[in-house]
């Protein structure tokens, strides 16, 4: 049953990663009538209505169990991309968004605890896997767009859709792994579970960190990138194919596991914290499209590899029976943060996208320093 739901969520994870639009994601939004500021803001209030669900969300899946929760998230997500498919203005792209909070509410610690649950303790590679799934998903809708799609925007984003229902139709096949008698929770100690969160200052300190780093490359490799390639003069076909290469490189996060079985954990860590630092940096100041690529390149590269350990440290750190309400709660902080982060930078990036990308990088500095506190005063794991 284990591998079963292994085999299925990996394949899930490899229909939500393909995005046929994602290539050109920010020029699909501006093209049909949002601006950088404006997607900007849609993420921050996207944040803000995630971390009102999160509790709710998680508090849910440890009643109903944690593969309903998962096929209601996949039937949503499907959903969302119908409306994105179709969407014209800032109000849809709003409302798109709006959908995919409840979405991300509810996947948040349901699609990981179902593999953790299922992994026999080899977690930092089954998150790896999982992770590659959705790049290699990814890698292929992005070469049948750039070979046969090209500059067909809705085509893109309705091929994107026919994937996510299929996801759907999958999530119905998954075995349960957390069933929970709805009759004998206690909604007490549930609350205790999520208020233990706070409590854990190690966890606090990663949660943070992890946020500021998340966000930032979300922010650099899925919208600011296109922005800057487009300033240097690169052409949407070259882009995608740039996308190509950028989601090849981060399917090397396989190698996640066996990487940081090489290194103490804190120098696994300050590495790729320090690329992260150099590369947005050079992605900023530079106006050479190889430097600019290959800062790009790198920022993929240091995200693969860090979000399974992180999921793998957070997990370790829960030994509570409501680990999806836990895991919801360490998400609200990270949710919170994250809204801050694109609202600042979404007023910085109206004046200059150079400084919103420098500010950027001083974000991950914060992000080093939390993380040099947390192994100087305890052990990650």
């Amino acid at each position: 049953m284990k591998n079963h739901n292994i085999q299925k969520m990996c394949a899930i994870a490899f229909l939500h990663g393909m995005v046929f639009y994602a290539s050109i994601a920010t020029l699909y939004r501006t093209t049909y009538g949002v601006t950088l500021s404006q997607i900007a803001t849609i993420e921050s209030i996207s944040y803000i209505c995630t971390i009102l669900f999160e509790v709710p969300w998680g508090w849910l899946a440890d009643k109903i169990g944690y593969k309903r929760s998962m096929v209601i998230c996949c039937f949503l997500y499907f959903l969302s991309k119908i409306i994105f498919w179709k969407a014209y203005g800032y109000p849809y792209f709003l409302l798109e968004r709006l959908l995919l909070s409840v979405v991300f509410a509810g996947l948040s610690g349901v699609d990981t605890s179902i593999l953790y649950l299922s992994s026999d303790g080899n977690s930092h590679r089954v998150f790896s896997i999982y992770g590659s799934m959705g790049t290699m998903g990814m890698l292929l809708s992005s070469l049948l767009y750039a070979l046969f799609l090209k500059d067909q925007y809705r085509l893109a984003a309705f091929w994107t859709m026919i994937a996510y229902m299929l996801a759907f139709v999958l999530s119905l096949c998954l075995k349960e792994v957390h069933p929970v008698d709805a009759n004998q929770q206690d909604r007490k100690k549930i609350l205790e579970s999520t208020l233990e969160v706070l409590r854990n200052k190690k966890l606090v300190c990663v949660v943070v960190a992890y946020a500021l780093f998340n966000e930032v490359i979300h922010l650099l490799t899925v919208f600011y990138n296109q922005t800057k390639f487009e300033q240097l003069g690169i052409k949407n076909q070259t882009i995608a194919y740039l996308f190509i290469v950028m989601t090849l490189l981060s399917m090397l996060g396989i190698y996640s596991s066996k990487l940081a079985e090489k290194m103490k954990e804190s120098t696994f860590t300050y590495m790729l914290l320090l690329i992260t630092i150099v590369a947005s940096f050079f992605m900023a100041i530079s106006t050479h499209i190889f430097v600019v690529v290959t800062a790009v390149a790198l920022l993929n590269l240091t995200y693969s590899f860090f979000v399974p350990f992180i999921e793998k440290v957070e997990h370790d750190s829960i030994q509570s029976t409501y680990r999806a309400t836990m895991i919801s709660a360490c998400a609200i902080l990270g949710d919170l943060i994250c809204a801050v982060v694109d609202y600042g930078i979404g007023k910085i990036v109206q004046y200059s996208l150079d400084d919103a990308i420098l500010m950027c990088c001083a974000l991950v500095g914060i992000s080093l320093g939390l993380f040099f506190v947390v192994f100087s005063k305890f052990r990650i794991s």
